[in-house]
């Protein structure tokens, strides 16, 4: 009897312990959650847990998760004066400034935030403390707190105090590159007395978030056993050559999930100076989502200027925001990253790898890039101005595929059309020039299995018999009535999802195909209520064999 109340308490626990947990998956390239895939899409909210009421924060997590965002990044001593300012209930987070002091109703508030977060079916990636209480450095506000002993105890005790959250991720660091060997101490103490509270290594999945730097968290942490997978910061430039970054972290051993975790903002100044650059457009943001995600990162973050900082008029603004945080929440870039989602999630994930290879133009400027990823059964190219690329289709599997394109800035997709793998083809995508965007999707038709022929049975039928009237023979007079549609139906499927269009054989030359009574189809994002670029409609003709066709595109005049 005791022996299996032993075994039914070690059973319960376990299931408890390991319910919503998060994990790197067993290629480490990937995490999963509860064994299945988890695709990160993640917001800077970094003032989150310090500036925003429980109401403001329902409204804020209501609006992310309808806008598709899985991931919530933020910070429980944060950078805005964090300790030395109260947050919406008037309450600081430490008592004297000592970590080892947690003022419990400071962190109560950041508990039912969390709480409310997981019911939008939102998980928070949160940081213990910003850096600036590690290194205040020339711009940060401090103070400096910690050291290697009180970083510890913090750290255990804050992992303590959320061990049961399931929908908790751990970021150490908060854009700070440590100097010095005392300052990897300090966030290696910290990060082994989160892991410590919260567990075990196994009950809290773990990343550092440091300034832009080669190698992201790799450069001081990569063997360390907490650190489960690999952040980097992009910066808030044009045009980095950030594929090559993920590049290096992909294959250095061991492997480990890699991901953008501070990419360029939307509204943020270029380069920090927006009197001569302007500030970034919603083409700034997911020129680096999809060269991210291609380039080999399993998720992406997404940010924006006004948002981190939860914005409004009663605030003093830094570096310039244009919108208070509520408006900015519809920006165009905010409700263009669900399109990456639903593109990423349309097919297997896990199997997914970085494949440049597979290009001709795999070596493009960073304006100009072209990337490729590829599944066991489909490829990904992404085209930064819709500039046509070449294809090496030996490398795909089967006699033929089935291609189309993606409007990253609306979600639309083309009709499908058919390719032999052979040879080099060339794709040319429906629009070209500067905020033109697209994704070409190629999926490999499965070869067709062979004929099985089935022989007659040799069984003898005999006649019925007792058939009271002979079978009345099927004659178009009695033949029952089929009715064809001859106008498409509409769809209920996911905008990704398309129903193939026969087409004539190909000649290498490959250009978008739709049918005379198909369009680009899809549900279009959620109308900001910031300014968006205007848009018009624009025809182009795409040859497949010896027939030109005209394609139905969206002419974009301005990049949004």
């Amino acid at each position: 009897m005791i022996r299996l109340l032993f075994v039914f308490v070690f059973i319960l626990t376990w299931s408890t312990s390991t319910f919503g947990q998060f994990q790197v998956s067993e290629n480490r390239r990937f995490i999963t959650r509860e064994g299945k895939p988890f695709f990160w899409l993640g917001d800077t909210a970094w003032e989150l847990f310090h500036r925003l009421s429980k109401e403001d924060a329902t409204y804020y997590f209501k609006k992310r998760s309808e806008q598709g965002f899985t991931v919530i990044q933020a910070v429980a001593l944060a950078e805005l004066d964090g300790l030395q300012t109260p947050n919406a209930n008037g309450d600081l987070p430490l008592v004297d400034l000592d970590p080892t002091k947690p003022n419990e109703k400071y962190f109560a508030h950041v508990d039912s935030l969390i709480t409310i977060a997981g019911k939008f079916g939102l998980t928070i990636a949160l940081l213990p403390t910003w850096g600036d209480k590690v290194d205040k450095s020339t711009w940060g506000k401090g103070p400096e707190i910690f050291n290697a002993k009180n970083a510890n105890s913090y750290g255990k005790w804050i992992g303590q105090r959320f061990e049961k959250k399931t929908n908790l991720i751990w970021i150490m660091g908060g854009d700070r590159n440590p100097k010095n060997t005392q300052q990897i101490e300090i966030w290696n103490a910290l990060a082994e007395g989160v892991s410590a509270g919260a567990g075990g290594p196994n009950k809290a999945l773990m990343s550092f978030h440091p300034q832009p730097n080669a190698l992201g968290s790799a450069e001081w942490f990569h063997q360390s056993d907490w650190l489960d997978f690999n952040m980097f910061q992009n910066g808030h430039c044009r045009d980095q050559e950030h594929y090559l970054k993920i590049a290096t972290l992909y294959n250095k051993a061991p492997f480990k999930p890699i991901i953008d975790g501070e990419p360029m903002y939307e509204d943020h100044p270029v380069c920090f100076n927006a009197k001569d650059l302007g500030t970034s457009s919603a083409y700034d943001i997911r020129k680096y989502a999809y060269l991210d995600l291609f380039a080999g990162a399993f998720g992406h973050t997404y940010g924006c200027h006004d948002v981190w900082q939860m914005y409004d008029s009663t605030r003093v603004g830094i570096n310039g925001p244009h919108f208070p945080w509520k408006i900015a929440l519809d920006l165009p870039g905010a409700n263009q990253m669900k399109f990456a989602r639903e593109l990423m999630e349309s097919k297997s994930m896990l199997d997914r790898i970085p494949d440049q290879s597979i290009l001709i133009e795999s070596d493009e400027t960073p304006g100009e890039r072209i990337q490729a990823t590829r599944g066991k059964d489909y490829v990904f190219v992404y085209s930064c101005i819709g500039k046509r690329f070449r294809l090496k289709m030996a490398q795909i599997p089967g006699e033929k595929s089935a291609f189309f394109w993606v409007n990253p800035r609306t979600g639309e997709k083309s009709s499908k059309n058919n390719i032999n793998n052979t040879g080099i083809q060339t794709f040319t995508p429906p629009t070209k020039g500067y905020g033109l965007d697209w994704v070409m999707v190629l999926e490999s038709i499965p070869d067709p299995k062979p004929e099985v022929k089935v022989e007659p049975s040799a069984t003898e039928v005999k006649p019925n018999l007792d058939a009271k009237s002979p079978a009345t023979p099927l004659t178009p007079a009695n033949a029952p009535e089929v009715k064809v549609d001859s106008k498409p139906q509409a769809s209920s499927t996911s905008p990704l999802q398309t129903s193939p269009s026969t087409t004539p054989a190909v000649v290498p030359e490959v250009k978008p195909q739709a049918s005379p009574t198909s369009t680009l189809q899809a549900s279009p994002a959620t109308a900001p209520t910031a300014p968006t670029a205007n848009t018009a409609a624009g025809n182009s003709s795409a040859t497949t064999g010896n027939a030109t066709q005209p394609v139905n595109q969206a002419e974009v005049k301005t990049p949004n």
